[in-house]
């Protein structure tokens, strides 16, 4: 069975470590690994990853140590790594049941597929369905435009992942999205149908309020990976759709914020 290695960075995120842990080696599948690059987090973190540590042994391994930012961190998961396959996930968000099983289970039967990405459901802090993102065919000009894969339900060979080099620090948002976007001039990725990982959609998540900045630091790493003017142009204009899309959907936020009436989440948000 191929081993799996999932990297997750975390800085002061105590309160959603442990459940974090838990949907990856709470699943009962033999040969996993998680990998968590802690920035030196002085909010109860090392008292959990200790507490995991005494559960799963050496399934866990950690440090924890100042970093420079999410891509250090993940930068250096990457280096600790030991398994044949690598997935990456925040402290906020979560594998689905059995997920890994099916990921293993796919890699072995397809030797020749080298990333594959699945289904994912985002969900408010309280666990509760936000919406469900179901795995689309894969397309490369979509994806340029969209980005429409996310952490959790991502699986990539470490063959792969250490040709690619690594995570950019120079960016604050959208770092796993250039990262995919490097490995898809490498090799087609695989689609899977089921449900591989949780989104976390609340108040804290960089996603939720950074959106317009983010959708601003795409379009600019982007352009390049697109075939020539025309796609180019695409991309600008469909960039401003989506910046005018988010404002729009997130002013009932605002307006309900300023009057402290404010949701944890919506999905209109999103």
């Amino acid at each position: 069975m191929l081993r799996i290695s999932i990297i997750t960075p975390a800085f002061n995120r105590a309160k959603w470590l442990h459940e974090c842990i838990e949907s990856v080696l709470g699943q009962g599948f033999e040969d996993a690994e998680h990998v968590i690059a802690d920035g030196g987090s002085t909010d109860g973190t090392l008292e959990v990853l200790k507490s995991a540590t005494e559960k799963y042994g050496d399934k866990v391994k950690w440090l924890s140590k100042p970093d420079r930012g999410i891509s250090h961190a993940v930068n250096r998961g990457l280096e600790m790594a030991t398994g044949d396959v690598i997935g990456w996930m925040g402290t906020d968000d979560r594998l689905a049941k059995r997920s890994l099983s099916i990921v293993a289970s796919y890699f072995a039967l397809n030797p020749s597929t080298l990333w594959l990405y699945g289904s994912f459901l985002i969900v408010d802090p309280l666990g509760k369905i936000v919406r469900r993102m179901q795995a689309r065919p894969y397309d490369y000009k979509l994806f340029l435009r969209t980005g429409y894969t996310c952490g959790p339900s991502v699986f990539t060979r470490i063959e792969l992942a250490r040709k690619v080099g690594p995570i950019r620090e120079d960016l604050k948002y959208c770092m796993d999205f250039e990262w995919y976007l490097r490995i898809a001039n490498i090799a087609r990725p695989h689609k899977l149908d089921p449900v591989l990982g949780y989104f976390g959609w609340h108040a804290g998540s960089i996603t939720r309020n950074g959106r317009l900045d983010q959708l601003d630091e795409a379009l600019r790493f982007s352009l390049p990976f697109a075939y020539g003017p025309v796609d180019r142009g695409t991309l600008i204009l469909w960039n401003k759709f989506y910046k005018f899309r988010a404002w729009v959907r997130r002013l009932p936020w605002r307006l309900r914020a300023r009057t402290g009436r404010a949701s944890l989440s919506s999905v209109a948000e999103l």
